[in-house]
């Protein structure tokens, strides 16, 4: 547990990335996680789910938790959710960029797949692509669906709020490059997972949905702890009053944080450890 109370006192919600965070290796909730939750909130205290997942993906890993009607991030700060569940923010991509992200997979489709997030819906352009359902058999995401047309007569959706580009971590290095050049001008990326690149809406990142979210409350980024493990929780950390790298976070968002906090392996985890700090500096 952290023992800074005049630090954690000021702290009136807690953000929380999932995988990798509030997340076991098995992404179920980490050992004494829901209870720590309820504890914290019983205190007076407002959690809030900050994550590169959808709610309908949330909603799947946090059984037990009513993720619908409680504050959220989503997407990486594409879409949020308000404390009653209500929606705040629904941010979508050009079509100009999805385009060219379909004609960059068709190209490379031998090495990397792209998704793309529809709300809670999730479609591929082919099944059969070695990445296509990488995201529902390990991360236990919704099923994608293929889309119509396929690469000769693609019948994309009408909207797309995120896109991400799966690939194995050896192609990382050669991947990565590509789609920073792909979508320059025209979107903001970040690496989630070490097989995963999440594209979404310029200017958009986990810290300015939470900033939405924060208003909404009546609250700044200095009444806010925030907790993670990826790049994508880099802007968020840099924000937030107290920030918080769990200790299986990779070295950059380390860097960024106050303190470090036990792995997601471990009993208790760190997002257990850091709600039951915030829960005794609330009584104090």
């Amino acid at each position: 547990m952290l023992s800074n109370d005049a630090l954690l006192g000021n702290v009136k919600i807690l953000a929380s990335d999932l995988d990798g965070t509030l997340l076991d290796p098995k992404h179920r909730p980490a050992a004494g996680t829901l209870e720590a939750i309820a504890e914290y909130q019983a205190a007076g205290g407002i959690f809030a789910v900050c994550t590169g997942r959808d709610l309908g993906s949330a909603r799947g890993v946090l059984q037990g938790l009513d993720v619908d009607n409680m504050p959220g991030v989503y997407l990486n700060g594409t879409t949020v959710k308000g404390k009653g569940g209500e929606g705040l923010r629904n941010l979508t991509l050009p079509r100009e960029l999805i385009e060219k992200m379909v004609a960059w997979g068709r190209a490379h489709r031998h090495i990397a797949s792209i998704l793309f997030v529809d709300g809670d819906t999730h479609y591929v352009m082919d099944l059969s692509e070695e990445y296509a359902c990488y995201m529902h058999k390990h991360l236990l995401d919704p099923a994608p669906v293929e889309i119509k047309g396929g690469y000769s007569q693609p019948e994309l959706p009408a909207q797309v709020n995120m896109m991400r580009v799966i690939c194995c971590p050896e192609n990382m290095s050669v991947v990565k490059p590509q789609v920073a050049q792909c979508v320059a001008g025209l979107a903001v990326y970040a690496q989630s997972l070490p097989t995963t690149i999440d594209i979404m809406a310029p200017k958009t990142n986990k810290a300015t949905g939470l900033h939405v979210l924060l208003e909404s409350l009546g609250l700044s980024m200095g009444d806010c702890c925030a907790i993670g493990d990826s790049e994508n929780d880099l802007e968020m950390l840099q924000s937030v009053r107290v920030a918080c790298a769990m200790g299986n976070a990779v070295k950059k968002t380390k860097a960024v944080s106050h303190f470090v906090m036990p792995k997601n392996s471990e009993n208790p985890a760190g997002v257990v450890s850091l709600l039951r700090s915030l829960t005794k500096a609330l009584k104090a």
